[in-house]
């Protein structure tokens, strides 16, 4: 793996404290996946994390949620869904991850 590459591994926004520990994991169970695109998933993600989308984790449930301007560097609402919508094909594996960096979250 290239030094390019080893730094998508790395959370882009430890700033970020409340889920900073989730996105190395996140990012490495990208290559778990039975999937063509791992690497455009990847850095979709990490795109997204470097704009300030966080693991928001529920008693019930645990999504991306984006942070705007100035915590994180989204805009509004409406640039967070045009990025969503490009990773809308990818919806199920999207899911996949979070559920085990969960599952992680819980046994730990």
């Amino acid at each position: 793996m290239s030094k390019v590459d080893e730094d998508l591994f790395y959370d882009p926004m430890p700033q970020i404290r409340r889920d900073t520990r989730f996105w190395p994991k996140l990012f490495r169970e990208i290559y778990s996946l039975d999937i063509q695109n791992r690497l455009v998933l990847h850095k979709l993600l990490w795109r997204m994390r470097s704009m300030g989308t966080y693991i928001r984790i529920t008693h019930v449930d645990i999504k991306l949620e984006p942070l705007f301007h100035p915590e994180g560097y989204w805009e509004d609402q409406e640039q967070y869904d045009e990025i969503k919508q490009i990773l809308k094909p990818f919806g199920p594996e999207i899911r996949q991850l979070l559920n085990r960096v969960n599952q992680e979250e819980r046994i730990a």
